[in-house]
């Protein structure tokens, strides 16, 4: 057993690492004389998963893995919570590891969410096994909702429940103490050789009470992660680039402190691929992190994506080798590629559909009509219409990409159809 050092900074051995695949495995710690809540356990997945999705935009696209399928452990104490105040670290850790709770194993990095803790709460983090194995502690109760105005004075009931303010910051607490169990020191650290001096109100690492970045102002702002931070981080084993997730900060300011070198350039190119999108990119960083609004996320260099049924925006962000970083932004509709001639002005909706579909051409009559996939087979489908209206049921259809062409006095016309199934 390592021995439990209550303190934020990392510590360091020299155990050879053996390949293994690292996750963050969130707990609820609960001492013996207190009970958990089914919105304590709410609270704490979805604040996993917001640090997850933290850390990858803070990084250009890198970040930690959760365990699959995602759950939140509960841990039940031997004792009560004053038994353990003052010293939960010193406590705690062995009675979880003596219970079978793989504490300091290759492969597994701890997020200890404690109940009970008194005075302004707890925020604890280390690293061990060349960062494939930590832990990490923070408060329960540093929601407001959960406490209960008694033993901790942090964050009592009437106090900004956002979790995003000082000392009510659950989860900026918990980022910088995985920061450490990732092998971050704090910003002000010898070992950065004075890079960040000046600088460390701009990190997590120094000060966790503006997560996520909403309430940093003066001298605080832009916050986040330092560039050499992100520089450490990238060569974490334990982290990785291949978490698809949905962004939830996606306007995250940008850090660029310390600066380290010249920004990239951050440019990209849409074209049509078939009946998909090839984003193609034209930027100088080596990092690439694109992020599509509310659909997802890639690292790759030129993702190719679906065709958007509605104006999709599409964000790159680079990062070039000094963790300098730039980004671009453009909206991909869902007609690019078709003449503009042939774009649709007519009205089709609801697109997706997945039972009727309304077709309107204002000012035109409607003289035929003809439904054909992707793949130009036609498709008869049941419909009526009279003038410039027509309905059409698309319920016996695979789900998919289809055009339909209209046809009158005045002209022709295109639109795209999306089948929802």
């Amino acid at each position: 057993m390592l021995p439990a050092v209550a303190m934020t900074v990392g510590l360091v051995c020299g155990y050879k690492a053996v390949a293994q695949e690292v996750r963050v495995y969130p707990y609820i710690v609960v001492p013996n004389d207190l009970a958990w809540s089914q919105q304590e356990v709410d609270s704490v997945a979805l604040a996993m998963h917001d640090i997850q999705a933290w850390f990858q935009v803070r990084t250009c696209g890198t970040t930690f893995r959760l365990p699959e399928p995602f759950q939140v452990q509960i841990f039940q104490c031997q004792h009560d919570r004053a038994y353990y105040d003052g010293d939960w670290w010193g406590l705690l850790l062995p009675e979880m590891e003596a219970a079978g709770v793989p504490v300091w194993e290759e492969g597994h990095i701890l997020a200890l969410w404690v109940k009970g803790v008194s005075g302004a709460g707890i925020g604890l983090g280390s690293h061990w096994c060349n960062d494939h194995c930590g832990v990490a502690m923070a408060s329960v109760e540093g929601w407001p909702a959960f406490n209960p105005g008694t033993y901790c004075d942090a964050c009592p009931g009437n106090s900004n429940p956002s979790g995003s303010v000082w000392p009510c910051v659950p989860r900026g607490t918990m980022a910088h103490e995985l920061g450490h169990a990732f092998g971050l020191p704090h910003a002000d650290d010898d070992s950065y050789g004075g890079a960040n001096n000046g600088l460390t109100a701009h990190s997590v690492m120094q000060q966790h009470w503006h997560f996520p970045y909403w309430y940093a102002t003066g001298n605080a702002a832009p916050w986040g992660l330092l560039a050499t931070e992100v520089q450490r981080l990238w060569f974490n084993t334990a982290l990785t680039r291949d978490i698809r997730l949905l962004q939830a900060y996606p306007d995250a300011p940008l850090v660029n402190l310390p600066v380290l070198g010249e920004l990239p350039v951050a440019d990209f190119q849409a074209v049509v691929e078939g009946d998909s999108i090839r984003l193609l990119s034209m930027a100088t960083g080596e990092w690439h992190y694109w992020i599509f609004g509310d659909q997802g996320v890639s690292t790759e260099v030129d993702p190719l994506i679906a065709r958007p049924a509605g104006d999709l925006e599409v964000q790159l962000l680079v990062a070039n080798e000094y963790a300098m970083m730039a980004r671009s932004t453009q909206v991909v509709g869902p007609d690019m590629g078709i003449p503009e001639h042939l774009a649709a002005r007519a009205r089709i909706f609801p697109n997706p559909a997945s039972g009727m579909l309304h077709v309107e051409w204002p000012g035109r009559s409607i003289g035929s009509w003809v439904l054909h996939g992707a793949d130009g087979v036609r498709h008869a489908v049941p419909a009526m219409g009279q003038g410039d209206r027509l309905t059409l049921d698309v319920s016996g259809l695979a789900g998919g990409v289809y055009v339909i062409e209209l046809a009158g006095p005045r002209g022709r016309e295109m639109g795209r159809v999306v089948v929802a199934r």
